[in-house]
C-alpha cells in the first residue's frame, strides 16, 4: 500500500539512529523521501514497515504511527527483496 507521510514529523530511537548512521543513510534525505512510502502488512498491531526511495538507494523502515509523527523503531539499507517489492508496488500505482 502507498502512503505519503510528507510534513509528518519523525521521531528517531537511539537504535534507529545508530542504524542509520551504521548504512551511511541521511535521516535529513530520509524525512525528504517520505512521500512515497510503500506500506507492508506485516506486523499486526501498530507496527509497521515501509521502504522508501531516496536517490538511487532504497531504505527499509519500521515505525510506528502516533498522533504527533511516526516513531522510527530501526531502519537500515534495503534488501533486494525489499527493493522488488517497492518497484512493483510503485508500478502498480503508477
Amino acid at each position: 500500500m502507498l502512503r505519503d507521510y510528507s510534513g509528518t514529523r519523525l521521531f528517531w530511537t537511539r537504535h534507529a539512529a545508530a542504524e542509520a548512521i551504521e548504512d551511511d543513510l541521511d535521516p535529513m534525505e530520509i524525512e525528504g523521501a517520505l512521500r512515497v512510502v510503500v506500506e507492508l502488512p506485516e506486523f499486526n498491531g501498530e507496527k509497521k514497515r515501509g521502504i522508501i526511495k531516496i536517490g538511487e538507494r532504497y531504505c527499509t523502515l519500521i515505525y510506528v504511527k502516533k498522533r504527533h509523527g511516526l516513531v522510527v523503531i530501526t531502519c537500515w539499507e534495503s534488501s533486494q527483496t525489499d527493493v522488488k517489492e517497492y518497484k512493483n508496488e510503485t508500478r502498480r500505482r503508477g
